[in-house]
């Protein structure tokens, strides 16, 4: 049996850090081919992403209600989609869904943002840039 490596991936740029992972660093149920990308903006955590691409397990869905109680729904016309995008807004947080379908290949993404943090990163990132 071939052990797998614990890698986590980080970089920083002066208030901004990513760090990117596999979640089977931490749990070894059903979830863990799924990779996650976590963002912070003056050590404040604005956004979180999981990443799946396995074809057999196609769950973001079943883990963003199970672990964050969303409730995505599709209706059957855009079951046959190819592209499917979801989303809705609480009073704290953005909640994305997105899968993706191109001949044999899957993908899901589920993140989860907090627009008034992501929206000083963009206005200090955008300000940044003009000086």
């Amino acid at each position: 049996m071939k052990k797998k490596k614990n890698i986590i991936l980080e970089f920083e740029i002066e208030n901004f850090s990513e760090k990117h992972f596999p979640l089977y660093l931490f749990c070894k149920d059903e979830y863990a081919n799924i990779f996650v990308e976590i963002s912070s903006y003056q050590n404040k955590i604005f956004k979180v992403k999981y990443i799946n691409t396995d074809n057999k397990k196609l769950n973001l869905i079943k883990f963003s209600k199970d672990k964050y109680f969303t409730n995505f729904k599709f209706d059957e016309e855009n079951d046959k989609e190819n592209i499917k995008v979801l989303q809705f807004l609480t009073d704290t947080k953005y909640y994305y869904y997105t899968f993706s379908k191109s001949n044999n290949f899957f993908s899901e993404i589920f993140e989860i943002v907090d627009p008034n943090y992501n929206n000083i990163y963009t206005k200090d990132t955008f300000t940044d840039l003009e000086k």
